[in-house]
C-alpha cells in the first residue's frame, strides 16, 4: 500500500532524515520517501496504518504528521 501524510516543521534534509528514520520504525511500514519542498512523506506499508500511530513514532521530535498528503 501507498500512504501520503503532510508533515510540518520541516526545514531541511537533516528533517528529513529524522523524520524518515521514526517512520522506518513503525510496524509495517517497508519504506518512506519525503518530499521536503512538499512537506509530504509517501509511506509503502504491509497494511493500513492508523494516524495515532505515525504521530506517536513523531512525538519525540518536532515534527507534526496529518493526513492529505
Amino acid at each position: 500500500m501507498i500512504e501520503k501524510y503532510k508533515v510540518s516543521g520541516m526545514t531541511c534534509a537533516g528533517c528529513a532524515n529524522v523524520v524518515s528514520r521514526l517512520l522506518l520504525n513503525v510496524e509495517s511500514v517497508k519504506n518512506v520517501q519525503v518530499n521536503l519542498s512538499e512537506k509530504e512523506v509517501v509511506l509503502e506499508t504491509d497494511q493500513p496504518l492508523r494516524l495515532e500511530g505515525l504521530s506517536k513514532a513523531l512525538k519525540s521530535s518536532p515534527y507534526q504528521i496529518s493526513s492529505g498528503g
